[in-house]
């Protein structure tokens, strides 16, 4: 499991807590990079005991960074706030990422069988994606930005965007308080709920769920609503 934290002074910290020794993960500076990388399992003699490790990176509050790439198999990105980077990318395939007031220019998350928890996320390019795991959103700014899962629901409170496109195929989308210039909203089997939409222009479809729509303001462009065999 991974938190990134931030804190005073200059310099990184890294501390980690494993059951066994040997389980740790390695950490070396490369230039000006930081790797931390697990041992791989093939390394290790078998039968191998469950290992515990959790890794704490303390990161300078006042240092912004040109990248962070996050890429965990089976662990939980458990606690990241107040995160400056010109990229962030996190990519997590059986554990949870839970994150909150992160800056980047661009952003990437996915999370193939866990939950995606993001708060305060401002990055004009962002991507989250979910296999079949629920995506949760509070408070989001971006220019581009773009929500997908296959089998999970889709939460969200408070976007301010320019380009939103989201997409479900039997997972539910309920959203709340969003502002877009163009929004584009597809699902095949779970039904949509808008509460509090203000857009230039939107595309709300669905193959056979509900479609319940609230408007804060008329589009200024055409812009559709439509289901198969759902009501609206």
């Amino acid at each position: 499991n991974l938190q990134i934290k931030k804190a005073s002074g200059d310099t990184i910290i890294v501390e980690i807590y494993c059951n066994k020794k040997k389980f740790a993960p390695k950490v070396r500076l490369s230039h000006t990079t930081l790797f931390i990388d697990s041992v791989p399992m093939h390394n290790l003699l078998l039968p191998v005991s469950p290992k515990h490790c959790t890794v704490i990176v303390y990161l300078p509050s006042e240092k912004e960074f040109e990248n962070i790439m996050i890429h965990l198999s089976s662990g939980t990105l458990e606690e990241t706030s107040n995160i400056s980077s010109g990229t962030i990318s996190i990519e997590i395939s059986s554990g949870n990422i839970n994150t909150g007031f992160l800056t980047a220019k661009q952003t990437k998350v996915i999370a193939s069988s866990g939950a995606i928890i993001m708060e305060g996320l401002n990055s004009p390019k962002t991507l989250v994606q979910a296999s079949s795991g629920k995506i949760f959103l509070d408070s989001i700014k971006a220019k581009d930005l773009v929500l997908q899962t296959t089998s999970g629901a889709i939460k969200v409170n408070s976007i301010d965007s320019g380009v939103t496109a989201i997409s479900s195929t039997s997972g539910s989308i309920k959203l709340k308080d969003l502002i877009a210039q163009k929004f584009d909203m597809t699902t095949t089997s779970g039904g949509i709920s808008v509460e509090g939409l203000m857009a230039d222009s939107f595309a709300i479809s669905s193959t056979s769920g509900t479609i319940g729509l609230e408007l804060n303001g008329m589009p200024a462009k055409k812009s559709s609503v439509a289901s198969t065999s759902g009501t609206i």
